[in-house]
């Protein structure tokens, strides 16, 4: 609509101009006999061949006030076509955001179970970069283009607007295609409208927020967090550790970051898998050379007399005994080389 008004206002402008200046030269020339214009039709052919800056030179002015006239007339060119490039162009470049949109939606049509990162700042570049070497789906949303732009360059699916707005996340098809949305961005306010609006949309859906302040917290999960991350405090308590206990600080970190291939990794077991309901004495750990940090589960009913810490929606049982029956939807959380836990991962999701 804005664009048809565009051209209506050129359209306007460029005939007004053209039938002035045909009648001033008509006025001006058509009266003396050694004119070139012997008739109106032969003044509006002049304008039009003189304000497209085509010339073809068969008809001049010889009247002082028939070249103030052509000179007026060609000012009014430039102006007309440089209006009229403005409008092209810019409907050229929106009519290819439109295409590269369609294409963006199109590749997440496809995906399933991806995560959603809002804010694609410093927090999300690190993040992103983790999320990569897993080989998860990522979609990116910010409202900065030029970290859009980034992101595109780097090969991920980016859409620049506000993860806020929900008819941007229906498109997104977050309900039925997002296993987990990263409120992320520097601005806690945004954070807690992203979170209000990613949980009415799903109930289902993770939702991890950024709280950099810390009476954003309560706020966070009022709004549907699942679990709110407070980067300040955190690098607080890092640097604190690092204090007291530099060697395990050191060994710990070399773990998180992935050196030397040593991960910390969350394996999922399925109903009737082959280890729903096996006690962990009967699963070789030293074999497939893991180690058993803990296990995740939504109910905690055998977690007597050990270790556990009670998470959102489920419980985390550290280091559980021998005698500890695993059951189907249950997480183990195992440490070793990524090589050895994919190939256990393999095994434990094989049905009986």
């Amino acid at each position: 609509a804005e664009k048809r008004f565009e051209l209506y206002i050129l359209g306007i402008f460029f005939t007004f101009i053209v039938v002035s200046a045909a009648t001033a030269i008509y006025l001006f020339e058509a009266q003396r006999p050694s004119s070139d214009i012997q008739s109106y039709f032969d003044a509006i052919y002049w304008a039009l061949i003189t304000l497209t800056t085509v010339g073809y030179g068969d008809i001049v002015p010889h009247s002082p006030e028939g070249r103030v006239v052509t000179i007026a007339l060609i000012v009014s060119g430039i102006g007309v076509i440089a209006f009229a490039t403005s409008i092209f162009v810019s409907a050229f470049s929106e009519k290819m955001q439109r295409l590269q949109h369609e294409r963006i939606f199109q590749g997440i049509s496809r995906l399933s179970d991806y995560t959603l990162i809002c804010g694609y700042g410093r927090m999300g570049h690190t993040i992103l970069e983790e999320l990569s070497t897993s080989r998860q789906d990522v979609v990116i949303i910010d409202t900065d283009n030029t970290v859009i732009e980034e992101a595109r360059q780097r090969g991920y699916l980016a859409i620049t607007g506000d993860a806020s707005n929900s008819h941007l996340l229906e498109q997104l098809n977050l309900a039925q295609k997002a296993k987990t949305v990263l409120c992320i961005t520097e601005n806690d306010i945004n954070n807690v409208y992203i979170t209000l609006t990613a949980r009415s949309l799903s109930q289902d859906v993770h939702i991890i927020s950024r709280a950099n302040e810390t009476a954003s917290i309560k706020k966070l999960y009022l709004a549907g967090a699942d679990h709110v991350v407070t980067p300040n405090q955190d690098m607080a308590l890092v640097a604190a550790e690092y204090v007291g206990q530099p060697v395990a600080f050191e060994a710990i970190y070399s773990i998180l970051s992935g050196q030397d291939e040593l991960v910390i990794d969350a394996i999922k077991l399925f109903e009737n898998s082959v280890f729903d309901g096996v006690e962990l004495n009967a699963i070789d750990f030293k074999h497939h050379q893991l180690i058993l940090f803990g296990v995740i589960q939504t109910e905690a009913d055998n977690a007597d007399e050990q270790y556990y810490f009670e998470l959102t929606r489920s419980h985390f049982i550290f280091n559980p005994h021998d005698r500890f029956t695993l059951r189907g939807n249950d997480v183990m959380i195992v440490f070793g080389h990524q090589d050895n836990i994919a190939h256990f991962r393999k095994q434990a999701r094989r049905l009986k």
